[in-house]
């Protein structure tokens, strides 16, 4: 295996480590009773990602809040 496919591996584990995770708190996924809008869902974590990233961009710049 080529060390990109072992990074690639690496987050699909962490992925599926933060589903086992989930499962355990809230129980077992059943698609055909969950009705919650996916892509909704997924358009507000990438939000959150976004926010989280400019927050990472700042920091590292060393910007203040004035």
């Amino acid at each position: 295996m080529k060390p990109f496919d072992k990074n690639i591996e690496l987050v699909i584990r962490e992925a599926l480590s933060k589903y086992d995770k989930g499962r355990a708190k809230y129980g077992e996924l059943d698609l055909s009773t969950d009705k919650r809008d996916f892509i909704h869902e997924a358009e507000k974590e990438l939000l959150d990602c976004i926010n989280y990233c400019v927050f990472q961009i700042l920091r590292l710049r060393g910007i203040k809040k004035t």
